[in-house]
């Protein structure tokens, strides 16, 4: 558990898997992306507003602001959707922030990227039916 701050918020216990801003911190590598906080927040707030294009989330859009915001914050119709948009999220970010240094490993994450977006917007046109 971390303790944190947010906002006007009062200090609350938040599980580091479930705050969006650290489990997306923590798959950037070991490195300590603290003062980066800004930036990265920003990146993963795009990539909220892609989901929104691609039908995922309220209509007004989802934002985090901080340590505090959640994944189950997020309005996701059910776990397998939350879990396209966390992979997507992460990937998303990796690719804005730190995107890999070899061609190769660029090109699979731009696939990864391309392969998250189709997912989510077929899950979404198919309404999460396995059957279609």
């Amino acid at each position: 558990m971390i303790h944190a701050l947010g906002g006007d918020r009062m200090p609350e216990e938040v599980s580091i898997r479930d705050s969006i801003l650290k489990s997306v911190t923590d798959k950037l590598g070991p490195n300590d992306f603290t003062v980066f906080e800004d930036d990265i927040i920003d990146r993963i707030n795009t990539a909220f507003a892609f989901c929104n294009e691609f039908g995922v989330g309220p209509d007004e859009g989802f934002e985090i602001n901080g340590v505090n915001d959640t994944w189950s914050q997020f309005p996701a119709k059910n776990k397998a959707e939350l879990n396209l948009v966390k992979g997507y999220i992460t990937a998303q970010v990796k690719m804005e922030f730190d995107p890999p240094t070899t061609g190769p490993t660029l090109n699979a994450l731009k696939e990864q990227l391309a392969e998250y977006q189709w997912r989510i917007t077929n899950y979404r046109v198919i309404g999460g039916n396995k059957n279609g």
